[in-house]
């Protein structure tokens, strides 16, 4: 899960319009409208909270996502913006800890033909211009070769530029056969919750179904993905790109939500989703008055209230002990 740059109090960037809430996704067009996924997120809002707990268990996701948060002394809009405004910030990638998160190998593997196949694939290309682009990609692809013709047209810069623009909300995930993940992970504690003086929220998705929409898993290993830039399945290796990270990163379990061009923008979610407040095992006393008082606003505000949990310290081993 990668580390984020917090905000300004508007929840954005200093100097950057603000951004735009996705209180509405099916309303926004693409890349929310129709296909299977919204016809199953609108099929699990009909059902019972039991059916839907039923079905993420048969397919594998976990019941709830983790996020970790410091607690600042007066800056409050991140935490308000999740227990009050209830909605979550999307991420750019280029705020990110990790420098080499969502990177991948980009290769041209094809032949010519390939590659005239990709020009007349091309959306952002109109008709008119196509001809011409083949005629001058022949001339490069004889003289340079296809790795000529891709860096020539900067695409490796295009494509970091189409991942920057994504935007993401990272979660921790609790595994049932590791006793020391999600909220009772130590280390997760210490990078993202403020060396265990801040909070973990916790979210249901049995309670939310809108956070599978773009869900995915994050896999960790040592080799960049690959993405061919002139195989039909481009787009989809792309979004694999999304969902990748170095093995060292493993211990955070993470699952994402990814939005492609979203970055800088907030997912409404409902409030019953927020289920669950932990309290950092080391959190002072004036810290945690803060996340009371925020607490009682949220609660003025009619919105559901969340479980109050504490971490704490084993007595006797490495590990964290949570209880309400």
């Amino acid at each position: 899960m990668a580390r984020q740059k917090r905000p300004s109090s508007k929840g954005f960037k200093t100097g950057r319009p603000k951004p735009q809430t996705i209180s509405n996704p099916w309303s926004i067009g693409d890349p929310w409208s129709g296909g299977e996924s919204d016809r199953l997120i609108h099929g699990l809002r009909q059902v019972s909270y039991k059916e839907r707990r039923e079905f993420l268990a048969s397919k594998s996701y976990p019941r709830y996502l983790y996020k970790f948060k410091a607690i600042p002394d007066k800056d409050l809009a991140h935490l308000e913006d999740i227990l009050i405004h209830s909605r979550l910030y999307l991420s750019s990638p280029r705020q990110f800890n990790d420098p080499f998160d969502m990177a991948a190998d980009i290769v041209a593997t094809g032949t010519l033909d390939d590659l005239h196949a990709k020009i007349d694939r091309s959306a952002a290309v109109p008709n008119v211009d196509k001809e011409r682009m083949r005629i001058e990609a022949t001339e490069i692809v004889k003289s340079q070769g296809i790795q000529g013709y891709l860096e020539r047209h900067q695409t490796p810069m295009h494509f970091r530029k189409l991942l920057d623009s994504s935007g993401v909300i990272s979660f921790s995930s609790s595994r049932a056969k590791e006793k020391g993940s999600g909220p009772r992970n130590i280390l997760m504690w210490s990078h993202y919750g403020d060396s265990h003086r801040g909070l973990c929220f916790q979210f249901e998705i049995a309670r939310e179904p809108l956070l599978l929409r773009e869900l995915v898993l994050v896999k960790y290993q040592p080799r960049y993905p690959e993405v061919n830039w002139l195989s039909p399945l481009f787009g989809d290796q792309l979004e694999g790109a999304l969902c990748h990270k170095a093995p060292c990163w493993n211990y955070e379990h993470e699952w994402r939500f990814v939005l492609r061009e979203c970055a800088n923008t907030y997912l409404s979610f409902r409030p019953q989703a927020l289920s669950a407040i932990i309290l950092g095992c080391e959190i002072s006393a004036r810290k945690e008055q803060i996340v009371r008082r925020l607490i009682d606003k949220r609660l003025n505000k009619g919105l559901p209230a969340p479980r109050i949990f504490r971490a704490s310290r084993s007595q006797s081993e490495y590990a964290i002990r949570i209880t309400r």
